[in-house]
């Protein structure tokens, strides 16, 4: 009877959980509005490191987080996926894409690219320029500043 006892108990607190972990994931699921798939590839000769950044303003080259553009390379071929949200293009957000090809981060300080705005390629597109740009933003040898 004790053992029939704990595991009804057993069955109730599984069947809670469940319930709470399916209630989470509705609430979540619908306000992050999914609006597509942001598609970034590297065609050019050389790897890329590639810097993306949701903003109202402009971004410029001193908004950049140099330590996180040093973890943001494609080798040649490569490409990332990202899932955007509506919310990623709030209050009239723009999405900035600044790519540098490996040469420019060897070959000059990252003051001197700073100082001197020096880069491969910026890209800026709102919501609607993304999905008119089918959602991808490919680097090629031809996309120099």
């Amino acid at each position: 009877m004790a053992y029939l006892l704990l595991k009804l108990l057993y069955m109730k607190k599984l069947m809670l959980l469940f319930s709470v972990l399916l209630l989470f994931c509705s609430m979540t699921c619908d306000d992050e509005r999914y609006v597509g798939e942001l598609l970034i590839k590297n065609e050019s000769n050389e790897p890329i490191y590639y810097y993306k950044e949701f903003s109202t303003t402009d971004v410029t080259l001193d908004d950049i987080s140099k330590s996180r553009l040093d973890n943001q390379m494609l080798s040649v071929g490569e490409k990332q996926k990202w899932l955007l949200y509506e919310d990623s293009f709030a209050n009239d957000s723009k999405i900035y894409v600044y790519f540098f090809k490996k040469s420019i981060l060897d070959q000059y300080s990252w003051e001197e690219i700073k100082e001197n705005n020096v880069y491969s390629k910026r890209y800026t597109y709102t919501l609607s320029e993304l999905k008119a740009a089918k959602w991808s933003i490919i680097f090629t040898d031809n996309d120099i500043n």
